[in-house]
């Protein structure tokens, strides 16, 4: 796995968007945060695509809810669902699974970037979700990006109030790869090769 330090956006590859498994009456996907927002903004059908993949996840598997990745070729994004209700905290077990799912996904599905999976909106901690990825994701086509301030200020109405740079997964990240056994993570690069982020329509 290696680390970039930047916006998730700016970065070529497959986009990996954290989401739930919550859908509205009209069956849309509940994208109304987060890079999920970010995602669906740049994406004004993906709320309806989604959603349609969801029910038919439930229709497929009646009596629980699915936990499946949506891979959209064309978009190149993967939905990874790190909750069930969009009000819950993130469930690790769900991150889990999601992950084991990405390392799973055909080689030419590369790069696969993706944000800290369960933090923000979801709540978790960076302590609680690095080692996972980190076990998980090992192969160097995997990419996580951590957001820095100057994608804080561009992402503003998309992220938890009071949201700020990635700075505690930073502190976490070094303490991972000073134990000898987690030495498969990379150091932390800037993100020196991205273009100008597109600018986004207003948010409601």
């Amino acid at each position: 796995m290696r680390v970039i330090y930047g916006d998730l956006w700016q970065i070529d590859g497959f986009h990996v968007v954290p989401t739930n498994l919550t859908t509205r009456r009209d069956g849309t996907a509940i994208m109304g945060r987060g890079v999920a927002k970010q995602a669906m903004l740049r994406y004004p059908t993906l709320e309806l695509d989604y959603g349609q993949f969801l029910q038919g996840q439930q229709t497929c598997l009646p009596g629980r809810q699915a936990a499946c990745l949506y891979l959209d070729l064309d978009k190149r994004l993967i939905c990874l669902p790190v909750k069930r209700q969009w009000v819950d905290r993130a469930d690790l077990a769900l991150i889990a699974s999601g992950v084991q799912q990405l390392a799973a996904l055909p080689a030419r599905i590369a790069p696969v970037v993706f944000p800290l999976l369960g933090c923000g909106f979801g709540e978790l901690s960076p302590r609680e979700v690095l080692p996972l990825l980190e076990t998980f994701l090992h192969e160097g086509r995997f990419i996580l990006v951590l957001r820095d301030d100057v994608t804080t200020r561009r992402h503003a109405a998309t992220l938890r109030p009071g949201a700020c740079v990635d700075q505690a997964a930073l502190r976490d990240l070094a303490r991972l790869q000073s134990t000898p056994e987690r030495r498969r993570l990379t150091q932390v690069l800037p993100c020196t090769a991205a273009p100008e982020c597109e600018r986004l329509p207003p948010t409601e």
